[in-house]
């Protein structure tokens, strides 16, 4: 049995910062069995996740005239 850990951090309301870390003990374990050999599970791993947010907010119109030239 692995024990896999994940934390999650709001750093403000556009920024979050999530931590994964999986197989904590580093234990080493039998992923897959085949006759006379196994393949090892994987090792510890850490993962780092920054998530922001940005809103663009859209220039204003600015007026537009045409302008008839004829008379």
């Amino acid at each position: 049995t692995t024990l896999d850990l994940m934390a999650e951090y709001q750093v403000d309301s556009r920024m979050s910062v999530k931590v994964n870390v999986t197989n904590v003990t580093d234990e080493l374990y039998a992923d897959s069995l085949y006759l006379g050999f196994y393949a090892p599970g994987a090792a510890r791993s850490v993962q780092v996740a920054l998530k922001a947010s940005f809103s663009v907010h859209p220039q204003p119109s600015s007026p537009c005239c045409f302008t008839s030239l004829m008379s």
